[in-house]
């Protein structure tokens, strides 16, 4: 119905651009190569190209079809989305409504309950869903005047399915008390969706300066739904993705609000198969995983280095040393000397830019507030046998150039 319309659309010149199909082939069935033919044929009827595409959508250990089906579907789709196009779906009221109450069985707050958006970023480009406060039955009255004729996927039938239980059983029931049911659940949704966007609102204030990698400062007394928020929406901004309820609970009252002497760490394994680490360290939350990459090689190293070019540690890390045109490591004091990058063994000294004396590394770290399970992994950079860089924080005070001098950075990545 919705690719009919569209196609009128076109044709009258009241839409401009390309119009396009796409058919995905989940290849769950033995009817999936004559359901992909017949959208091919429809399409050409309509003078619209189309790309079929086969996707697997076997389901892995502890994922559900549904899940597997769609994230293969959604796959796909974001593979072929470039930048300005429009990936327009049929969704409808009724759609709405099931999404609705499927998260609401869920336990979802605003954000879930929002359902599925009139618009939003996709891939590269944009999905839109122009058809949500339409019902399942004025397309099916579209569809009967206009003479389209459709194939049904058995599947949509198996009540072991959430939503096609909720879609044969729930809705049906619901229509039989409430006849605007599909439409108030729609109108809920919406409701969420404002909802949420005020609360998104509120935690890009809160966290207004905080970049990805910064860790999060506990607020003393804060009210718990307020913390809630700020430790959700930092999560997310480090690409860790929305915590569980009871995780989210423990980073809490298990790490947050744990003695000032104890080292509390949470651990667990996101969705995507990331492990997500959360720790407390002189009033901020510490974040390990996803967007936030740590290294836990611990093996000792000693490589020698030129500097000519970048170094991979053994971690996968890169050092790479950049001519910059302020205060750094003085290329003078460089030459015809033995430059070694090392890992950290305990016993360092070295004199730092901020100080007026040597002192061991291991205080100068420990004041700087430094992680303690970060010390370990900072690369150290010695000229001939004597401290001179720990990378990352600072040049040691007797290999810093003048105001004048040539310059050299010495900066940490990764190697992807």
């Amino acid at each position: 119905m919705l690719l009919h319309a569209l196609a009128k659309l076109r044709d009258s010149g009241e839409i401009s651009g390309y119009l396009k199909a796409v058919h995905i082939n989940h290849g769950l069935s033995s009817e999936s190569e004559k359901w992909a033919q017949h959208c091919s044929e429809f399409s050409h009827k309509l003078n619209t190209p189309i790309k079929v595409i086969a996707v697997d959508a076997a389901p892995t250990s502890g994922e559900s079809p549904e899940e597997a089906a769609r994230d293969a579907r959604y796959g796909a789709l974001r593979a072929i989305i470039s930048e300005g196009d429009c990936l327009v779906t049929a969704h409808h009221q009724e759609d709405q409504a099931e999404t609705f109450l499927l998260q609401a069985l869920r336990g979802a707050g605003p954000r879930g309950l929002a359902a599925m958006g009139d618009s939003s970023e996709f891939g590269s480009g944009e999905m839109v869903r122009p058809l949500l406060k339409i019902s399942q039955q004025q397309l099916l009255d579209y569809a009967e005047k206009s003479g389209i004729s459709w194939v049904e996927d058995p599947s949509n039938q198996l009540l072991s399915y959430d939503r096609n239980y909720i879609r044969h059983q729930v809705i049906p029931l619901l229509k039989e008390r409430w006849q605007a049911a599909a439409v108030t659940l729609s109108r809920s949704a919406r409701h969420s969706a404002d909802a949420a966007e005020l609360m998104s609102d509120w935690g890009d204030k809160q966290l207004a300066g905080i970049e990805v990698g910064d860790p999060l400062p506990i607020i003393i007394n804060e009210k718990s739904t307020r913390m809630s928020l700020r430790v959700r929406h930092w999560l997310e901004l480090n690409g860790a993705g929305v915590p569980s309820e009871s995780h989210l609970q423990k980073i809490i009252v298990e790490v947050a609000a744990a003695k000032e002497d104890a080292t509390p760490l949470l651990r667990w394994v996101s969705r995507r198969g990331v492990e997500i680490k959360v720790r407390r360290f002189q009033g901020y939350l510490h974040l390990d995983g996803s967007n936030h990459k740590t290294y836990s090689d611990s093996r000792p190293f000693v490589i020698d280095w030129d500097i000519s070019s970048p170094l991979t540690l053994p971690d996968s890390r890169v050092l790479e040393a950049v001519d910059i045109s302020t205060t750094g490591l003085d290329r003078e004091k460089l030459k015809d000397k033995k430059i070694t990058v090392r890992s950290r063994v305990g016993g360092e000294r070295c004199h730092p830019p901020f100080s007026e004396y040597r002192r061991t590394l291991k205080n100068i770290l420990r004041e700087e507030r430094v992680p303690p399970w970060e010390r370990n992994t900072i690369p150290l950079l010695f000229v001939d046998d004597e401290l001179a860089v720990v990378v990352g924080y600072f040049v040691c005070k007797p290999f810093l150039t003048d105001k004048n001098g040539v310059s050299i950075k010495v900066s940490v990545g990764v190697d992807e």
